[in-house]
């Protein structure tokens, strides 16, 4: 998820808080209440970062794990082979 970098100022003077997402768009308007405009831009910031971190530390647990080891069976089978076809 992408955000407006600031709490933008609109034609009617009104604050506004963009969020752009990979399919979507939100924009919330804010007109007399510019500091909640600048409180819920905060919140939406913090939040995607938890959210951003949390992948990428999922991202480097599965990138951390060994490949599993082949089985016994087949393990014990490829020792007695001799390669002569």
């Amino acid at each position: 998820m992408s955000m407006c970098r600031k709490v933008c100022a609109g034609a009617a003077g009104a604050d506004r808080v963009c969020v752009f997402g990979r399919r979507s768009k939100a924009v919330m308007r804010f007109a007399f209440r510019k500091r909640r405009a600048r409180e819920v831009y905060g919140r939406i910031c913090s939040r995607a970062l938890e959210v951003q971190r949390a992948i990428v530390e999922r991202q480097a647990d599965i990138t951390e794990m060994s490949p599993p080891s082949p089985p016994e069976d087949l393990a014990n089978d490829a020792g007695g082979a001799t390669g002569r076809a």
